[in-house]
């Protein structure tokens, strides 16, 4: 029964599933059909087939089944699907659920691929494949080995793949599991002299392949929610969450309040949420501080595929954004650092597709949730324009009008502190002259305190004082009243914790030797 669909372009059926542009194919079995014109390699009648049961979300699953005594398909005993040529692409995403059942899926040492990129004209063996080795998931890439974790039976287990096919340096691979970033590679993930892989999905035992055996002689493992995406696909977009099957909880639906809805406001030091951060996703680091009425100049920033992080208290949960004017979205971050676009939970926020963002001016809506519950809502609203000032106005609302030592404003190149937890290296605060910092509402106490400056700005000369003092310059961008390691690493400072008190900090860009205009803010750290 092998080449059981044509192998032809994508049937109107199965690209009609996809929800997001970013889709090319989407797959959650629901309509009662499974992997439409996708080719199916396989010998046998239950080779894949539908289930009502396990299911990772909704009512239905896929069922792969794979027997030592299968004829072979496609020269190897196998049951997979691969996809048609013309989702080849240098750059893709790739998802799926699987269930392991303890009945039918044995440990052996013998390897069963479970998903592969596959080049050429269907001979050859891939350069990467995801398999189950000895109970654990491993992930081949040529020689390197990649371990992903233990495959725990008759749970659903979600991965996410991202990968740039390449023969060089430029090549990536990154793995997700269970929404856990598990392995990140740079460099060749394919062979030269061979066209972009296509991409499989399924059961490939080898060792079955001719007269060949092993101890097991059965392997069924069930399949959901498939995706593969295109470049400008998200981990957000990508990932199916925890589904029903999961022995977690799902995590609360925030368009859906358990409690009516308050006012919003704007951000305080005192909200959940106190602040907004821009992010440049190329470099992973906070560009400046957001604050109603702001100015972002595109021009003024090194990169502009973008991001705005919520700079939430510890406590929160999830929070929901919601952003229209020029461009829409609405979001749900489901873990710290909470962000428009989302990121890997580790502060990766590479994934949004905001490159650049369109001009015009904005509303950003943040609504934090913990327990269940929905908490205030804050909100700015905010302008992007591609060339000009980048304007941060001041409590009062001045957005000029700058003193020999100023809070952070357009009038210098320093926009902004944020509060850095260094254990975690994350922002977790915006602080702006008259802050509060309650350490107890921390879930770390290992501080440093970021200046958000602009990118010419080469070093910048912190002068603390107050109930600890400090003098350090910072050489490097980002800078740190601690400093940091170049690249974002905080955890070298030693304010662990702080002592409590009031502080005025004052900073001082540098430019080819010349001091900028200083900025000062006066805060509080208390128990």
């Amino acid at each position: 029964m092998e080449d059981m669909t044509p192998n032809a372009e994508l049937s109107t059926e199965a690209t009609d599933l996809a929800t997001s542009a970013n889709f090319i194919f989407n797959e959650t079995f629901e309509d009662g059909t499974g992997f439409d014109g996708i080719r199916l390699q396989a010998s046998t009648n239950y080779g894949f087939n539908l289930v009502s049961s396990p299911a990772f979300e909704g009512s239905k699953a896929g069922r792969f089944e794979l027997r030592d005594s299968d004829a072979e398909a496609s020269g190897g005993t196998r049951a997979e699907f691969i996809f048609p040529d013309d989702t080849r692409a240098k750059e893709g995403w790739y998802s799926f659920a699987g269930y392991f059942p303890a009945a039918d899926y044995a440990d052996e040492r013998s390897r069963d691929i479970i998903t592969q990129w596959h080049q050429g004209g269907g001979s050859g063996s891939p350069h990467t494949v995801l398999v189950v080795e000895s109970g654990e998931f491993i992930m081949h890439v040529g020689e390197a080995r990649l371990s992903l974790g233990k495959m725990t039976k008759d749970v659903w287990h979600n991965f996410v793949i991202h990968m740039v096919h390449s023969t060089g340096s430029d090549g990536l691979i990154e793995v997700w599991l269970n929404d856990k970033k598990v392995a990140s590679r740079s460099g060749a993930t394919i062979k030269s002299g061979f066209d972009l892989p296509r991409w499989k999905v399924g059961i490939y035992k080898w060792d079955w392949n001719g007269s060949e055996t092993t101890n097991t002689k059965k392997r069924v493992w069930y399949i959901d929610n498939v995706r593969l995406g295109n470049s400008n696909a998200t981990l957000s977009e990508m990932s199916s969450g925890s589904g029903s099957g999961s022995t977690s909880e799902p995590a609360p639906n925030p368009s859906e309040p358990t409690s009516p809805e308050a006012g919003t406001s704007e951000p305080s030091s005192s909200a959940d949420i106190s602040g907004f951060t821009l992010i440049d996703s190329h470099t992973e680091k906070g560009v400046m501080s957001i604050t109603n009425g702001s100015q972002i100049s595109l021009s003024s920033l090194a990169y502009t595929k973008l991001n705005i992080q919520a700079n939430a208290s510890s406590s929160v949960e999830n929070v929901k954004f919601e952003l229209s004017g020029a461009q829409s979205r609405t979001y749900t971050d489901k873990g710290a650092p909470f962000a428009l676009h989302g990121d890997d939970g580790n502060g990766n926020f590479y994934y949004g597709n905001w490159n650049p963002p369109a001009t015009g001016t904005y509303t950003l809506k943040a609504t934090p949730y913990k327990d269940g519950q929905a908490g205030t809502p804050v909100s700015i609203t905010f302008t992007i324009v591609n060339s000009g000032e980048t304007i941060i106005p001041n409590e009062d609302g001045a957005t000029s009008g700058s003193t020999e030592i100023a809070q952070p404003s357009a009038s210098s190149d320093i926009t902004g502190f944020t509060l850095i937890d260094s254990h975690l290296e994350k922002g977790v605060q915006t602080i702006a002259d008259g802050s509060v910092i309650t350490l107890s509402s921390l879930a770390y106490t290992k501080l440093n305190i970021q200046a958000n400056a602009s990118s010419s700005v080469e070093n910048v000369k912190f002068e603390l004082s107050g109930a600890q003092s400090r003098t350090y310059t910072d050489k490097g961008a980002p800078f740190a009243l601690h400093g940091d390691d170049g690249n974002g690493n905080f955890y070298y400072g030693n304010w662990n914790p702080p002592a409590t008190g009031t502080y005025t900090l004052k900073a001082t860009p540098y430019k080819d030797g010349q001091a900028g205009t200083p900025v000062s803010i006066k805060f509080t750290i208390k128990n």
